[in-house]
């Protein structure tokens, strides 16, 4: 909500400026219906992914810090094969891209 208001907030500022040429062309109220509209969109984009991001972050951290705790000679061994688990999941994330673009192709020619 307060991202909201802080995007509304820049947008007034900066086209309430004297060097903007879309405050004088349109209306005011037709101005602030379009940029909310905007504002709705942007917040529904990164709404939620915002607060998954952090969610999965401070669980991966916890997780960490509680592995490390009990047995810190797996977690040692785990922290550091860990980056490539990271490679292979981007290389099959990527692999699975490129094969769904290939099959829509395929499917918009036939």
């Amino acid at each position: 909500m307060c991202t909201k208001v802080a995007v509304k907030q820049q947008y007034l500022h900066f086209s309430s400026s004297p060097s903007s040429s879309s405050a004088s062309s349109s209306s005011s109220s037709a101005s602030y219906l379009l940029f909310s509209s905007d504002v709705a969109k942007l917040v529904a984009g990164i709404g939620d992914k915002m607060g998954l991001f952090f969610q999965y972050t401070s669980t991966f951290v916890t997780g960490i810090i509680i592995a490390f705790v009990y047995s810190w000679k797996l977690a040692l061994v785990m922290t550091s094969v860990s980056p490539l688990i990271a490679m292979a999941g981007m290389v099959m994330a990527k692999v699975r891209k490129t094969r769904r673009n290939g099959q829509l192709i395929g499917d918009a020619l036939y």
